[in-house]
């Protein structure tokens, strides 16, 4: 009887380590799971914050080709209105 009864409390242990193993298994791909997605949330974020400087550069170089559109009136010669649009047309390439 003894003997049955600790053969059974074995069982139940050997029960409780596969499954303690098994939890853990699952608890290490939820683990890398969780770290890619804080990596992918990071990388958004990154680029969210690339838009908003890209937008404040572009909103800097527009305000700078009204000011300076403005600035040249009818009498300008077309030649530097011209190098006001190339101008502008690199530094949007350049952003």
């Amino acid at each position: 009887m003894l003997k049955s009864v600790s053969l059974r409390q074995k069982e139940v242990l050997e029960g409780i380590g596969r499954q303690l193993l098994t939890e853990s298994e699952q608890t290490a791909v939820l683990a890398k799971r969780n770290e890619q997605i804080i990596n992918g949330l990071k990388h958004l974020i990154s680029k969210q914050k690339e838009k908003e400087i890209m937008k404040e550069q572009f909103s800097q170089l527009l305000d700078y080709y009204i000011n300076q559109r403005e600035e040249m009136g009818w009498t300008t010669s077309s030649g530097k209105k011209e190098e006001l649009i190339v101008h502008i047309k690199q530094s949007l390439k350049n952003l």
